[in-house]
């Protein structure tokens, strides 16, 4: 139910560019339910118990995001309003309907299932794939005296060893994702040609490109969400 439109704004303009500041909407557009910005003012409840509701998050994410924009058109205040673009999602519901032979009432039940699990994966491996962990840049750290681009781009990213070492998981878990923040229009396919000039142009400017497991992302996305002391310390340091 991610609208292609929003998707270019959210993740290519927003997320792309300022990966990890207060201008990243991937960032800032869950809270305050969740806060991965480390700051003073996190209650308990959204430091701890996050760690259980943000799993019902992942599960009406996609849902959601058609009644948010449903009531905003009803309301005035979407502009453009709903877009033919909008209506994809429901293709796979007249599929089923149309040739399964069942009721609509079980088609529909059946494709929100299927619209929920997909909600619960895609949410589940993004907000765990490379930029929620203590040892990442968020907003609020320290910043390198150096704000190059393309070295924030890698201060914001932890790679996952397991997805890359293979080829599928690389392109269906957003895999080598350091990379792709760093050439966002090259298929991921490609993108493992691209070590050696990047590790060498690393190496030239002393900047180390992190890696670490999925469970290391996953445990730290957690920690991310409980911190409050903004780090003092610049990346590299």
């Amino acid at each position: 139910f991610m609208c292609c439109r929003n998707w270019r704004i959210s993740h290519a303009l927003s997320h792309h560019l300022y990966t990890n500041s207060l201008l990243d909407l991937e960032l800032a557009i869950f809270e305050p339910l969740l806060q991965w910005v480390p700051h003073r003012n996190k209650s308990i409840f959204v430091r701890y118990v996050s760690w259980l509701y943000s799993f019902i998050l992942y599960t009406v994410l996609f849902h959601s995001n058609i009644v948010i924009r449903l009531y905003l058109t009803l309301n005035g205040r979407l502009r453009p309003a709903l877009r033919k673009e909008d209506l994809i999602p429901f293709f796979p519901l007249l599929v089923m309907y149309t040739y399964s032979g069942t009721t609509f009432v079980n088609a529909f039940v059946m494709w929100c299932w299927i619209v929920v699990v997909a909600s619960f994966f895609f949410s589940l491996n993004g907000l765990n794939a490379a930029h929620h962990h203590p040892d990442i840049f968020h907003d609020g750290d320290a910043p390198r005296a150096d704000r190059d681009w393309g070295i924030c781009q890698i201060d914001a990213v932890k790679d996952r060893t397991e997805i890359n070492s293979s080829k599928f998981l690389v392109l269906v878990t957003f895999g080598e994702h350091c990379l792709h923040h760093m050439f966002p229009t090259i298929d991921h396919w490609y993108l493992h040609r691209l070590y050696p000039v990047f590790y060498d142009t690393c190496k030239e400017f002393g900047i180390t490109h992190r890696t670490g497991t999925v469970l290391d992302l996953l445990k730290g996305q957690f920690l991310q969400l409980a911190r409050t002391e903004p780090n003092p310390n610049p990346p590299g340091k």
